[in-house]
């Protein structure tokens, strides 16, 4: 079993599908206080959690900045962690050793932000979600070691899933490693993009999830204003 990789798959189906309890915000074009955004994991301190402002995320540990379209809620700490929970119910369980090398899994990686087109859990809404996510990986881990073991952990959960292979991606000078995944939780499909690049000892991804072909351009164009200096 690896040991380290992004749990997060398993964690968004559960948000696409599931009511949220927290009291999301709509981000604002105008201009509003800063709004701190915890990374529901407090074991790192160092890679702090970042802040929206003027519908914009900023990450200065990482360098990372995401623009948020104007409507799109920001979630909550409680709703972080109800994906952290929730996620690991639908990870397969083969024996004691694997059950605590995943919950370790995602007890270390940090969610930096998470942001909806509509609240999670909306009746006759196709939702699309993107995400922020930290990993620490050890020192000698590569960029192919880590997507060697995420392709594995998506292939080893209880949800149906194919794997597109993906290319390194360039956005905004930054090279990602992509490769993307689709889901049929149910009756429908989800697509699922993971973009991971190597940041400060962490694996930085950046996930998209669409229910709706309809939301692809403009997820596209989130991740198009994506900067990690």
């Amino acid at each position: 079993m690896n040991k380290f990789l992004i749990t997060t798959l398993a964690f968004i189906i559960i948000m696409l599908c599931t009511a949220a309890h927290a009291q999301p915000a709509r981000a604002q074009q105008e201009a509003t206080p800063p709004v701190r955004v915890s990374p529901a994991n407090t074991q790192t301190p160092a890679a702090a959690a970042g802040f929206v402002t003027d519908s914009v995320y900023r990450n200065d540990y990482f360098g990372l900045r995401i623009s948020i379209p104007q409507g799109w809620i920001v979630q909550g700490d409680d709703v972080k962690q109800r994906i952290r929970e929730g996620g690991k119910e639908v990870i397969v369980k083969k024996d004691d050793q694997n059950k605590q090398e995943l919950e370790a899994a995602v007890e270390r990686t940090l969610n930096l932000l998470t942001i909806s087109k509509f609240p999670l859990g909306e009746r006759g809404q196709l939702n699309a979600l993107v995400m922020a996510i930290a990993e620490p990986v050890p020192l000698a881990a590569t960029l192919s070691d880590y997507m060697k073991d995420l392709k594995a952990a998506l292939q080893q959960t209880t949800v149906p899933v194919t794997l597109i292979e993906g290319e390194v991606e360039t956005i905004n000078g930054v090279r990602f490693t992509t490769v993307t995944a689709l889901l049929n939780p149910g009756d429908r499909t989800v697509r699922q993009k993971y973009y991971v690049t190597m940041k400060k000892g962490y694996a930085l991804g950046l996930i998209t999830s669409i229910l709706s072909e309809s939301d692809t351009d403009l997820v596209n164009s989130i991740m198009k204003s994506v900067i990690v200096q």
